[in-house]
């Protein structure tokens, strides 16, 4: 599955790559005593996509998110990402992988019975992590039960 997710972000990143040009000099706009630049204290870390894989799910009832970024997130931590939407979720270990030119973050999660659609945002101190110029911080993945 990580083959999958390195290969699935090549079209998105295509696309992406577009909303990425410029990203450092854009704020967040509900915050009200910034002046037009980010300084040093928050990095705009854009959130690609998530994708799913199912592979370990039938053996062990464990299914591993691929979060994708264009940047790093120092010590992200799983409780530095919110999880909604699926009923019994439970965040397990959150591990890391650079491949030029994504930051792949990968949680196991478990403890749910019921498939549906699983929404994922980050939010993490320092950082103003967004899905695209528009300042969103939520992407969608479906999950199916076997």
């Amino acid at each position: 599955m990580k083959n999958f997710c390195k290969l699935g972000i090549i079209a998105i990143g295509i696309i992406a790559g577009l909303y990425l040009t410029g990203c450092k000099d854009n704020v967040d706009p509900s915050n009200s005593n910034n002046n037009g630049n980010n300084g040093d204290d928050i990095v705009v870390v854009t959130f690609v996509v998530v994708t799913l894989d199912h592979s370990k799910a039938q053996e062990q009832g464990i299914y591993e998110l691929c979060l994708t970024f264009n940047k790093k997130i120092e010590a992200l931590s799983p409780a530095d990402i919110s999880l909604s939407g699926i009923d019994g979720v439970i965040k397990g270990t959150l591990r890391y992988e650079y491949i030029p030119d994504y930051h792949y973050y990968y949680l196991d999660i478990s403890g749910f019975t019921s498939g549906g659609t699983l929404k994922v945002s980050v939010a993490k101190s320092g950082y103003l992590v967004r899905e695209s110029k528009d300042y969103q911080n939520e992407k969608t993945v479906p999950i199916n039960v076997y």
